[in-house]
């Protein structure tokens, strides 16, 4: 099962999407204007498109003030900072096999009609409270991470602190981490591949502290819906490495090294394109480079995304 894991087809027309030989396609929103598409696009292909919904990093600051195209909004959130966090949280309640993304930080881009970098503060601010709701709503996120790794770990190791120091009074509960982490477009250095998943993996040593925190007066189950990985069965979060065509390909010294020092079980795959016609051919490219580089053929490599497809999008 080959699913293309990050791209962006809602953003031009087409007459038929099963022509694509993607089995699916996790089509990524970026902001409250086009997550309608997104929805729309899953109801008309329901067996073939996971939908994301999540605030780009680039839509942050466009993001503060409400959207009048998007009309009035008669439902509330936990998080009051951002007017359309309870929309995501509609859409996620509408689509419950829906990961939170396209979601994170980026120091490189550039408004094009200002010519101003894009705020740092407020697209950490927007990460934070989308990472928090996929969170709390146990989802899966997609993140969107360029020239921004050292904050990125920073905030990974904010809530891997406030995890060693949780309890199981879920007031008193600090930050947590999704269940599930996909690194799209991965562009950073194996070392920072190490740094990242050393800060979501815990010792034997800290999943005793983790545990023992949590034990204590019994308590109200957490909802389903509602059950961070820091509840009270802790999961450490599962990492992924998604990679493309557009980005990795780049540099063939810097993917042989990242490849090296990552697990073919974290792997996975993405056209990162919006265009339903180069799907296959970008998710064909990235395979075979990839391949090669392992030493293996397409086909066993394929087999290895398969199955971390089904690891990441159906568990």
């Amino acid at each position: 099962m080959i699913i293309d894991s990050h791209c962006h087809v809602q953003e031009t027309e087409f007459e038929n999407l099963d022509q694509v030989k993607a089995c699916k396609l996790a089509v990524m929103g970026t902001s409250p204007r086009d997550w309608a598409d997104v929805a729309n696009l899953t109801e008309e292909y329901p067996s073939k498109i996971i939908p994301c919904f999540g605030v780009h990093p680039w839509f942050s600051e466009s993001s503060k003030d409400e959207d009048p195209c998007i009309g009035p909004l008669s439902f509330t959130s936990e998080e009051k900072e951002f007017w359309w966090i309870g929309l995501l949280e509609k859409y996620l309640k509408r689509f419950p096999q829906a990961i939170v993304g396209e979601i994170g930080i980026d120091k490189s881009a550039v408004d094009l009609q200002t010519k101003k970098p894009y705020d740092f503060e407020i697209q950490q601010k927007v990460l934070h409270s989308q990472f928090q709701l996929a969170a709390r709503m146990h989802r899966s996120v997609s993140v969107h991470c360029v020239q921004a790794f050292g904050a990125l770990v920073d905030l990974f190791k904010e809530v891997k602190h406030d995890i060693l120091l949780s309890s199981d009074d879920e007031k008193k509960r600090g930050l947590m981490f999704p269940p599930k982490i996909m690194l799209h477009s991965f562009s950073g250095s194996s070392e920072t591949a190490k740094a990242l998943k050393a800060q979501v993996s815990f010792s034997s040593k800290e999943m005793k502290i983790v545990n023992s925190n949590l034990i204590g007066e019994p308590s109200k189950p957490p909802s389903p819906e509602y059950s961070g990985t820091n509840g009270p069965n802790f999961t450490p979060p599962s990492l992924f490495y998604s990679l493309s065509e557009l980005v990795n390909m780049r540099s063939e010294k810097k993917l042989e090294k990242l490849l090296s020092s990552i697990s073919i079980d974290s792997i996975l795959i993405e056209s990162d394109c919006g265009s339903v016609h180069l799907v296959d051919e970008k998710l064909h490219n990235i395979s075979s480079k990839c391949a090669s580089i392992l030493n293996m053929d397409t086909q066993t490599f394929l087999d290895h995304i398969s199955d971390n497809n089904k690891s990441f999008f159906c568990n």
